[in-house]
Formats: C-alpha cells, sequence, structure tokens
C-alpha cells in the first residue's frame, strides 16, 4: 500500500500522516489532508497564468508532478522566463517524482535489511538536504532559498513542539516569519 500511495498521492506530508495514524479515525485525518492540499490549489491557481496555451489534457496529464520543490522553481524562473512553461515544469517535476518513487519502491524491498539508527537518522535528513541543494537554483531570489534552508534547519528541533504535525505546522511558521521579515526589508528600503 506504500508503493501505490506514493505513485497516488505525491505528497510526503500526508503519506506519512496517513501511515502513522491508520488507527486514528478520518474525521481527524481528513480535514488535515484538505487542509495540506488546499496549497495544491493555491500552487496550481498562481502557475495558471502561465499555462494558459497549454491544452488542460496535458496539464492534467502532469498535475500530480506540482508539488512546493516543482512549484517554487518553476513560479521563480517564470517570473524572469516563461517560455515552455509546460517542458520546464516536467523537467524539474518528472525527476522529483521518479526519485521518490523509486526510493519508495527501493525503502519497502530493502528496508527491513537496512533499519538501524544511521539509516533512519540519514532517511529523516537526505530529502530535505537534496531539497536544500536544490534551493540553491533558486538564487537570487533570497527569500525562496531562505525558505528550503530554514526549513531543513529548524524541522528537527521544531518536532519535539509539533510532534507528527510538524509537517503541517513548520511550513506555516516559516512562511509567516518570512513574510513578516519581507515586510521589514521592504520597510527599511
Amino acid at each position: 500500500s506504500t508503493i501505490g500511495l506514493s505513485a497516488i498521492l505525491y505528497s510526503t506530508p500526508l503519506q506519512v500522516l496517513i501511515v502513522q495514524n491508520l488507527e486514528d479515525p478520518l474525521k481527524l485525518i481528513l480535514p488535515i489532508i484538505l487542509t495540506m492540499n488546499a496549497r495544491f490549489a493555491l500552487m496550481a491557481a498562481v502557475l495558471s497564468r502561465y499555462f494558459r496555451d497549454v491544452p488542460l489534457g496535458k496539464i492534467a496529464a502532469t498535475i500530480t508532478l506540482l508539488v512546493p520543490t516543482a512549484f517554487a522553481n518553476c513560479f521563480t524562473r517564470f517570473k524572469t522566463a516563461p517560455r515552455h512553461a509546460l517542458t520546464y515544469f516536467i523537467g524539474i517535476g518528472l525527476p522529483l517524482y521518479i526519485t521518490s518513487n523509486v526510493s519508495t519502491w527501493l525503502g519497502y524491498i530493502l528496508g527491513a535489511n537496512w533499519v538501524n539508527e544511521t539509516s533512519l537518522a540519514f532517511g529523516a535528513y537526505a530529502l530535505a538536504l537534496f531539497l536544500t541543494l536544490l534551493a540553491a537554483k533558486l538564487w537570487p531570489h533570497v527569500y525562496e532559498m531562505a525558505a528550503y534552508c530554514a526549513g531543513f534547519l529548524v524541522a528537527p528541533v521544531f518536532h519535539d513542539w509539533f510532534g507528527n504535525y510538524n509537517l503541517l505546522f513548520t511550513p506555516f511558521f516559516i512562511g509567516l516569519v518570512l513574510v513578516y521579515v519581507r515586510k521589514l526589508d521592504k520597510k527599511r528600503a
């Protein structure tokens, strides 16, 4: 079911939440899932103007590739070079999707033999490190880079505060702080 869930529901926080809370009633998990998926509607709405000339069928075929990493890279790129939007979107999203699914499959097949404290610690931070390194592509857009880097550094610390809801609350906290910092920077300028 984990491998199937990764192929259909390409949203790591939701996968983790569902797997960790299989015994909890859906009335607890469903509102969280709807709240977290609302961000995808917002990301799609922001990017929609760059896909005006793309047929709806092509957009629908690639919509599962819309994750925060693909969104941040596309939005930053499209501000300055909006040409070939769908090609760029697929070029960013498809490798992430493939890597996620292959990693899930390998983890499922090989994971039982590799479970130890070192591999669990590496696994917990490998994806965050990968996304942080990918954020370097966003230079010179400092706030977008700061969001990725802050997530990598702050998420482990916030795990004690938010527990299993860390993946839900930490991004909102980082986003709010960056909005506040950006407003302060604009007032100083």
